[in-house]
C-alpha cells in the first residue's frame, strides 16, 4: 500500500523509451498509480534519478521536476574498477539488437 509507506524512497535507473520521434503520446496511457508513487517517493523526502534526458521531459510532463540524470547505473557495477574498452571494432562486428534479436545487417551491399 503506498499510502503506507513513511520512509524515505529512492528510485535509481528510471528509463523511458520512445520512437525516433521521442512521442510523448505513452503518457495518455500511464496508470494513475504510477503518479503516486512518484508524489510519494518525493513527500517520503527521497529522490529519482534517471537514466537520461528524455526519461526527465517525461517526469516534467507528469508533472515532477525534481530528478537527477545520472545515466546507466549499470556503469557503476565496477565502482573503482570499472575499464573503458578502448578496442577498434570492425564496423562489420556491429549488429542491432531489438528484443535480444540481432538480425539487422546495418551494413547491407
Amino acid at each position: 500500500q503506498i499510502k503506507s509507506i513513511n520512509k524515505p524512497m529512492y528510485l535509481v535507473g528510471l528509463g523511458a523509451q520512445s520512437d525516433l520521434e521521442y512521442n510523448f503520446d505513452f503518457l495518455k496511457n500511464i496508470n494513475p498509480t504510477i503518479k503516486k508513487l512518484l508524489k510519494k517517493i518525493y513527500d517520503t523526502g527521497g529522490a529519482i534519478s534517471v537514466r537520461g534526458e528524455f526519461t526527465g521531459k517525461v517526469l516534467e510532463k507528469l508533472g515532477f521536476y525534481d530528478y537527477e540524470i545520472t545515466g546507466c547505473p549499470s556503469i557503476y557495477i565496477n565502482g573503482r574498477n570499472f575499464q573503458l574498452n578502448q578496442n577498434i571494432v570492425d564496423k562489420n562486428e556491429f549488429k542491432v539488437a531489438l528484443n535480444g534479436h540481432a538480425d539487422i545487417d546495418l551494413y547491407p551491399n
